[in-house]
């Protein structure tokens, strides 16, 4: 960055060597600052070239602090949320940031008050749970929570957040749902409108047991904790283990929790004993792109691990031995052990995106095809094992019969409980696009042009979906190049027929690992014709 007046130049360099913001004087040209990376990143340059915005992580919370180039000190700092992209407008001193949830916020700086907020309907699912009888299943859209009858297949009614919402689970007896959104909080399923809070700060993960009575949280810049969800005490916290926590697990009895994330830029799992104040059991050997997803059986005894390309690995939990490894030929990313641990399920994105293996034989079975690819991200059985959810982008909802015909209903604790929904008015924030049904091959009137959308969500974090139309049958190449014109990843080289479509990105080159942050180009050749788009890769 340039300040207006052109007299200072800010250099920010992640590299190794170099690593840091460094500010400089330009006549004469003289290093007058450096700031240490990753606590520090710049934003922008006042419009009177008196002050540089600093992004930093201080006690705990994110800053944004202003340093004069004159005195050469912090003069202020403020408080704000920067999950995402942000943009600062010198002229008025605001910032505007889009973050990876989808909301938009323009913050005054000055002031620190929010002058307008909206939220932007992300169509992909982000999370699915069934109630503990299997007759209601919720998901996740955004900020607004979806409930259907499963035996009907109707739509029960939805309420809205005023944050985004990433996790959602029933308690056993019916009477709670917890969710996680910028906290973690409970809502009686009588009265929805009524908000309890049990923990209030940022989380980055959760993950509930399936008794419903504790969950594993983690937080920035990695620490981890296992919570009572009744009483709101925490019964185990581990603390400074990992740079970046991306997934935590807790077993179905609460007594072993599993952590990923990367320490010093690598990937680490490790595996703890939750009771007497927690005791580190031992690390997992490091997968190439680290965890994407975990899950314990039923008696503790395996710990499953989902690496994306790495496929799956099936880990004896008391000597920490692999068992059994389990190709993929897509990402994985989701995995749940069934309730009675006879089935192993994933999902990986295509026409058939259901896959099982039965434990004890290590028999494999896809679920039957579906309507068009979809494109999973999170998978879920009912506390039965009678069914099977699956949610991811565009919005989709499937539900599939599992291998265990039972009535779960029948003893439910939701017998007695009504479902009462808020009424959705008064809500602070505006709505900007609602969401609608993605289009596969066939579903809609044919297009007439090639096209090809803006990839979305974008910035990609995680992952994001890339949408583009085929007017006629021809062979198809979507690739992902960085900004030097090298190929990252190809997405499709197929013959497709004509149609409308979706792919998915998860961030990854083509051997698997995590790319950097920065400008990608997205190239669609469909026969002679070629149409490109950028993406920004945040990490």
């Amino acid at each position: 960055m340039i300040s207006p007046d052109e007299q200072y130049a800010v250099l920010f360099n992640a590299s190794s060597s170099y690593q840091g913001t460094h500010v400089w004087r330009l006549d004469p040209p003289q290093e007058i600052g450096v700031f240490q990376y990753p606590d520090s990143s710049p934003i922008g340059i006042s419009a009177d070239s008196k002050h540089m915005l600093i992004w930093s992580v201080r006690d705990e919370s994110i800053q944004i602090r202003f340093w004069d180039f004159a005195s050469r000190e912090f003069v202020d700092s403020v408080r704000v949320d920067v999950r995402g992209r942000v943009m600062f407008n010198p002229d008025d001193r605001s910032l505007t940031t889009v973050t990876t949830t989808g909301r938009i916020e323009r913050q005054d700086l000055m002031t620190a008050d929010i002058t307008s907020r909206h939220v932007i309907y992300l169509r992909h699912v982000d999370d699915v749970a069934f109630s503990p009888g299997g007759e209601w299943l919720a998901a996740v859209f955004s900020r607004t929570v979806h409930f259907w009858d499963t035996l009907t297949g109707a739509a029960l009614g939805s309420f809205e957040t005023e944050s985004s919402i990433d996790y959602i689970a029933f308690s056993s007896d019916c009477r709670d749902l917890y969710i996680e959104s910028d906290g973690l909080f409970r809502r009686p399923l009588e009265d929805l409108s009524a908000v309890r809070t049990i923990y209030d700060g940022f989380i980055t993960t959760v993950d509930f047991a399936p008794d419903v009575e504790r969950a594993a949280l983690g937080w920035r810049p990695g620490d981890a904790a296992v919570i009572d969800l009744r009483r709101g005490t925490t019964i185990a916290s581990f603390e400074g283990h990992a740079d970046d926590l991306s997934t935590v697990a807790l077993s179905a009895d609460g007594s072993l929790m599993a952590v990923s994330g990367e320490w010093r830029d690598e990937p680490e799992t490790w595996l703890w004993k939750v009771a007497d104040g927690g005791e580190l059991l031992g690390r997992l050997p490091a997968r190439r792109a680290g965890v994407k997803a975990f899950d314990f059986t039923s008696d503790n005894r395996i710990l499953a691990a989902s690496g994306w390309y790495d496929g799956i690995q099936l880990w004896d939990t008391a000597s920490l031995t692999l068992i059994d490894s389990i190709e993929s030929l897509n990402r994985v990313e989701d995995i749940a052990f069934s309730p009675d641990d006879a089935w192993l399920a994933w999902s990986e994105p295509g026409a058939q995106p259901l896959h099982l293996m039965e434990i004890e034989s290590g028999r494999r079975v896809v679920a039957a095809e579906g309507p068009s690819f979809f494109a999973d991200q999170q998978l879920a059985f009912s506390p039965g094992g009678s069914m099977i959810a699956m949610g991811g982008w565009a919005g989709r909802v499937w539900v599939w019969d599992a291998d265990t015909q039972i009535d779960e209903s029948a003893t439910s604790p939701c017998a007695d409980i009504e479902l009462r929904l808020p009424s959705n008015d008064g809500s602070r924030d505006t709505v900007i696009s609602e969401p609608t049904d993605a289009v596969g091959s066939g579903d809609a009137a044919a297009p007439t042009a090639v096209a090809l959308a803006q990839g979305g969500p974008n910035p990609v974090t995680s992952s994001t979906s890339i949408s583009f139309d085929i007017p006629t049958n021809a062979r198809v190449r979507l690739e992902i190049y960085n900004i030097q014109g090298q190929r990252v990843r190809m997405i499709v080289d197929e013959e497709l027929e004509l149609g409308r479509y979706q792919r998915a990105w998860d961030g990854l080159d083509d051997s698997g690992r995590h790319t950097a942050s920065g400008v990608y180009l997205v190239r669609l050749q469909v026969g002679d014709q070629v149409l490109r788009s950028k993406l920004l890769r945040v990490r």
